[in-house]
């Protein structure tokens, strides 16, 4: 043993004085002392006993058990908004709970739906436990699914993770949801060239924040409330992150244009909207 208690340090050897034919120390086990089995103590003699050494002791160290319970604030929440993990943590070694002693080198990571919480860099979020508790606000990403592909409320899985050098691994599960997204259309511009039969419609798709709805999204339009169809199909546009422009060739049976409707097609992550426009340039 060393003089900081531990056994494999660079520190001196540890000396313990002698009180009445007994030595004694107190040591914290940690995670580093269940690979030791044996245990022996030397004697160093003095001018009237000779030096000894003790019989081999077996040692039955363990890691300690720890409860986690997470939770989330609130439970459904907005794409672009924080929802807060909160993990608190009990030592359940002995019959009665208590709190862990804070510790330096314990934390707790989070994993949702399996895929390890990761900041900006890339590494994992480590999130300090401080008297039993640990708290991160989480920003839900923009474009975040609310449905499922068979158009099911999703369930995001979150699992806490609580790591600590004294302690088994241990863990525990919530589920929380995300909203999908209002959105809406900000038409800026429609033109129609005569000439050449052009219709052109540029603007952008708007997230309840304002914000450009990211990802593709199909639109079909209707002129003068007609569905157009290329071939007897609905035709459909692409709007990519949010980014209106689309260009047709109108059909000469198509005379005169007094009004153009754009429709977005449901996503999992957004609502689909529909716009009309009567402000139609002629060129």
């Amino acid at each position: 043993m060393k003089t900081d208690n531990t056994f494999n340090s660079n520190k001196a050897t540890k000396l313990v004085n002698i009180k009445n034919g007994t030595a004694s120390v107190t040591v914290t086990a940690d995670k580093n002392m269940q690979n030791i089995q044996n245990f022996t103590a030397t004697y160093n003699g003095n001018s009237k006993y000779y030096e000894n050494i003790s019989a081999i002791v077996k040692a039955q160290i363990k890691s300690r058990k720890a409860k986690v319970v997470v939770t989330t604030t609130p439970t459904t929440q907005d794409q672009r908004k924080a929802i807060t993990f909160k993990v608190k943590i009990t030592d359940i070694t002995k019959t009665k709970a208590t709190i862990p002693k804070n510790n330096n080198n314990s934390y707790v990571y989070f994993k949702i739906n399996g895929n390890t919480l990761q900041d900006s860099s890339s590494k994992t979020v480590k999130v300090k436990v401080v008297n039993g508790t640990a708290t991160y606000k989480y920003t839900i990403p923009p474009a975040t699914a609310g449905l499922t592909s068979s158009k099911k409320t999703k369930n995001y899985v979150l699992t806490a993770i609580y790591c600590n050098p004294n302690y088994s691994t241990a863990k525990n599960t919530t589920t929380y949801h995300v909203k999908r997204s209002t959105t809406r259309f900000n038409i800026t511009k429609t033109t129609y060239a005569k000439k050449t039969g052009t219709l052109t419609i540029t603007g952008k798709l708007k997230d309840y924040k304002n914000c450009n709805v990211l990802g593709t999204t199909y639109v079909n339009l209707k002129i003068n409330g007609q569905v157009f169809k290329i071939n007897n199909k609905i035709a459909e546009y692409k709007v990519q992150n949010g980014t209106v422009n689309i260009k047709i060739k109108v059909p000469t049976s198509i005379k005169t244009i007094q009004n153009v409707t754009l429709t977005s097609k449901d996503r999992l992550a957004y609502i689909y909207t529909t716009a009309t426009t009567k402000k139609i340039t002629r060129v």
